[in-house]
């Protein structure tokens, strides 16, 4: 009984050892799956079999894996498996030993299995992919979330049994598929059973590449050229090539392969990728395995392989991508056309077009090929009468019988065809709109209008915007009108800028727009523009207290960017038919000027005087008080002149009583003096008047990576871009700039209660700075820059004895009331007597004129 007990137990663990791991080292992992033996990737010499690899999103960091054995890479990385290097290679960070290795062979029979390695906190996972084909790749996707780190490996001992005793029959049935398959051979055609793949067509015969030059996006030391089926040359070392690397300034190519090098891969299982690779050695073409799977091409140039990645065009677009090189001798193309789909640029039996998107196609090309008897029957009809053509060009009118009518050319006809069925497909996509434009949108839910949002001077109203996660390219985004940012968006709605500048990428133009309401009444809507592939998708954000904000994402994934809008104008009605209450500050002013033109109606001041009171009112707020003042002056002459002199005190006294009552919150609104009941804030011996800032470039207590100037009431200049602003942001190493906020932008905040402080911010843009203003009671002096938080929003701080209320003002005319002859409401002596001389002089004039 206990021999069969104690078997029992052995059997037991036998079986779940079996089950989970048998074999555990930092080289091979065993389990009922097969063998996984990593012995033979790894280096033994201790250097890193994957060195210095940079993330595709960020360049902070690189990072070195080696599989099996340690390495060390200087100054901390000694026996590692993985290693974190700083970008210029003075620091590295151990993020793992082979010792700490742990395997996960994945949930189920077709999940990928992974190593982990940690080091304290940190984890790196490398997820093993098998390749099948032979090729080996090698990914660092980088720090996400913190402290966990993302590798990739593809190799062919990454497969189960890759490397180890791997049975007969699983190289027979690789090899069976690679090859049953093929039927045709050569660098432009491609024919399996799936049908066929004919970039004849694409490439040039005139020894010039079909798409020369290509910036890769993530950076700008090389371009690209690649022409497929015929060789092409760039000098002066692309020669007879299908693939070349080329230096930024153009004196230096480098061939990455000739088209003799071609080989189709279709990859292992039914979703993988299917490659071309072009090789000196043979010609082979693979279909891939599966119906849906995604051919593309590989050159190879010595140890350079270039894979160019087949995306079929179902709308008769054309794309080329240059992704650049990842990981070192690899790079990576995409090509998108209707040539890269199987039977895309050949004669396409009916039955191959089942689907609605392939069916835009052949219904183009059934149009090109009807155009004799479309032509020869609009002949016959030529006389019809004009609703029949009126009807064609309306965008409902999408059938074939509808287009025949026309009398016309071959090309107008397939060009009606062609518009007729964009059109249609616009309409259904958006089925519950009612009116569509790049400004205004409508629905059962209201009108959004951006109409106001959007500049028109051919600038973006947000410019330049770097997405909070990396800064390889800022971003641009006009509502509604287009503009142009040099050198290559031009008329555009949004744009793509590398980060020194030099290079721009269209994103979209403002007639690709298509507006999306959501799903729901409480969803977002949003709108989207489309260059290519590319698509940019604004998410609109309803702002309800009126302030202003745009964010850009960046891009992810791959040719998908993603910008948000807060504005007022985002919400549903937000812009349209707005109550007069939302310009109440700008009515104060208009106010002012009619209660003034009625003062100086009441002392019959000639229509000249109304006049110039109106044109100059118009002119700014500053200018709009000035006049009140001046008008209140001409009213008191226009008295004198009836000879009324007692007159004088009360009109001055009741067109002032007017003002101040149409004005019941600020009197007086400039950059340099604010006035409420509360007293007067007046900044005007505080800012300098010489072009420079007062306060000239405070860092923040929290870090250094920008410095920040300003000056109250009067503009400055801080080279290169802050030129008259109020407030700039600097680097710190002094090369750049940027406007935070003009002085014409300012607006003042008294703050809620008595004992509150008051502020003044400044805007540019969705930028917003906020300056807090404390009282200096005992005369000192200080500002403070405290940074950006959150994004766009700057605090400032300055503490002055101007910032008091009253602080540098005259002070209010009842804290002189004990003067003799007081009066509280009235003007003293001398003010009086300055009056008087200016109604004689007025007089004398007046008369002077009768009198000629």
């Amino acid at each position: 009984m206990t021999l069969r007990f104690w078997l029992t137990i052995i059997t037991i663990s036998s079986a779940l050892l079996t089950s989970s791991v048998i074999a555990d080292d930092p080289c091979r992992f065993e389990t009922t799956k097969g063998i996984i033996d990593l012995t033979s990737v790894g280096r033994t010499d201790g250097k890193p079999a994957y060195a210095d690899k940079t993330p595709p999103a960020s360049t902070d960091y690189k990072y070195s894996y080696n599989p099996c054995k340690p390495f060390t890479e200087l100054p901390n990385c000694i026996g590692v498996a993985a290693c974190q290097i700083s970008a210029d290679g003075k620091l590295s960070f151990s993020l793992g030993k082979q010792e700490s290795v742990k395997w996960n062979p994945g949930a189920g029979m077709g999940s990928i299995p992974s190593i982990t390695y940690t080091q304290g906190a940190k984890v790196v996972t490398v997820t093993l992919v098998c390749s099948t084909d032979g090729s080996e790749d090698f990914d660092a996707m980088g720090e996400s979330p913190i402290n966990n780190y993302k590798f990739r490996l593809s190799h062919k001992c990454a497969c189960w049994n890759g490397c180890g005793d791997v049975p007969p029959q699983t190289s027979t049935s690789s090899g069976s598929t690679t090859t049953t398959a093929v039927i045709i051979v050569d660098p432009c055609k491609y024919q399996t059973e799936k049908g066929i793949i004919d970039l004849t067509s694409v490439g040039r015969t005139d020894g010039k590449p079909a798409y020369a030059d290509k910036t890769p996006p993530a950076s700008a030391d090389y371009k690209y050229s690649y022409n497929p089926c015929k060789p092409f040359t760039e000098l002066p070392n692309c020669i007879g090539v299908a693939a070349c690397q080329v230096s930024a300034d153009g004196k230096l190519s480098f061939s990455l392969g000739k088209q003799e090098s071609v080989k189709w891969n279709p990859g292992a299982g039914m979703g993988s990728i299917p490659s071309i690779t072009y090789t000196q050695e043979s010609v082979k073409w693979n279909p891939g395995a599966g119906m849906g799977s995604i051919p593309s091409i590989t050159y190879t140039q010595g140890a350079k392989v270039v894979t160019v990645t087949l995306v079929c065009s179902t709308d008769g677009s054309e794309d080329f991508d240059a992704m650049g090189e990842s990981p070192i001798n690899n790079y990576k193309f995409r090509l998108s056309h209707k040539c890269a789909c199987w039977d895309g640029c050949r004669h396409v039996t009916p039955q191959t077009s089942t689907t609605s998107t392939t069916s835009t196609t052949i219904s183009t090309v059934s149009v090109t090929s009807m155009t004799t008897s479309s032509t020869s029957a609009a002949s016959t009809t030529s006389t019809a009468s004009p609703s029949t053509t009126s009807t064609i060009s309306t965008p409902l009118a999408s059938s074939t019988s509808t287009t025949l009518p026309i009398s016309t050319s071959t090309s107008t006809i397939s060009t009606t065809f062609t518009t007729s069925i964009t059109t249609t497909t616009t309409t259904t996509t958006t089925t519950a709109v009612i009116i569509v434009d790049p400004c205004k949108y409508q629905t059962e839910k209201g009108i959004i209008d951006l109409t106001s949002v959007g500049r028109t001077d051919g600038k973006p109203a947000y410019a330049d915007k770097t997405p909070p996660a990396l800064t390889n390219y800022k971003y641009s985004y006009n509502p509604c009108k287009p503009f142009t940012e040099h050198p290559n968006c031009i008329g555009v709605a949004a744009c793509q800028i590398s980060a020194d500048g030099k290079l721009s990428f269209s994103l979209g133009k403002q007639e690709s727009v298509k507006w999306n309401p959501g799903a729901g009444l409480a969803s977002l809507p949003s709108i989207s523009y489309s260059e290519g592939f590319k698509q940019v998708t604004v998410t609109l954000q309803c702002s309800t207290d009126g302030s202003e904000n745009f964010e850009a994402f960046g891009e992810s994934p791959v040719n998908n960017y993603k910008f948000r809008l807060i504005h007022k104008c985002a919400c549903y009605d937000g812009c349209k038919n707005v109550t007069p209450q939302t310009s109440t500050s700008s009515g104060s002013t208009v106010s002012i000027t009619s209660t003034t033109a009625s003062t100086t109606s009441a002392a019959s001041t000639p229509s000249t005087t109304t006049t110039t009171i109106t044109s100059t009112t118009t002119t700014s707020r500053t200018t709009s008080t000035t006049t009140s003042s001046t008008s209140t002056t001409t009213s008191t002459a226009s008295t004198a002149t009836s000879r009324t002199s007692s007159t004088t005190t009360p009109s001055t006294t009741t067109s002032t009583a007017s003002i101040t009552s149409t004005t019941s919150k600020v009197i007086i609104v400039d950059p340099c003096k604010y006035q409420t009941e509360k007293g007067i804030i007046d900044l005007t011996s505080v800012g300098r008047t010489d072009g420079k800032p007062a306060y000239a470039d405070k860092t923040p207590p929290a870090f250094a990576d920008y410095k920040y100037s300003y000056n109250p009431c009067k503009p400055f200049t801080e080279l290169p871009n802050c030129i008259g602003v109020a407030a700039c942001q600097i680097s710190a190493d002094g090369k750049l700039s940027f406007s935070l906020g003009k002085q014409e932008s300012v607006k003042w905040n008294p703050g809620a209660g008595l004992g509150s402080l008051p502020s003044v911010t400044y805007t540019q843009g969705a930028k917003v700075v906020t300056v807090t203003l404390v009282c200096s009671t005992d005369g000192t002096e200080d500002f403070d820059a405290l940074g950006e938080s959150p994004i766009n929003n700057y605090k400032f701080r300055l503490s002055h004895k101007c910032a008091c209320w009253d602080g540098c003002a005259h002070t209010p005319p009842q804290t002189s009331t004990t003067a003799p002859g007081g009066g509280g409401a009235g003007l003293g002596g001398g003010a009086e007597f300055i009056m008087i001389l200016l109604v004689l002089v007025f007089v004398c004039f007046v008369g002077f004129i009768q009198g000629n």
